[in-house]
């Protein structure tokens, strides 16, 4: 194709773009609407950590309650009883 050829095609497309606007207009409004619905569902699958590059945080490698006393076998200290004096 040469530069007179692909020139004449871009004008002809201009002038059917400026002959049917509201095709045009209805063309961008769906656009925004696609848009509009992508940005909501990125921001709420953000909120909830699932995207597919948020990284899934690395579990606790210890032992579940390791050094509480009285969880997991840790040695149990009877602590006195402290009395609310008024």
């Amino acid at each position: 194709m040469s530069s007179m050829e692909i020139e004449d095609e871009r004008s002809k497309m201009n002038k059917r773009i400026r002959r049917h606007p509201l095709v045009t207009v209805i063309i961008l409004m769906m656009l925004l609407a696609v848009a509009g619905v992508s940005a909501y569902a990125i921001d709420t699958a953000g909120s909830m950590n699932a995207l597919p590059w948020q990284t899934v945080p690395t579990p606790y490698s210890g032992g579940a309650f390791e050094g509480i006393p009285g969880f997991g076998g840790a040695a149990i200290e009877a602590t006195p009883a402290t009395v609310a004096t008024p």
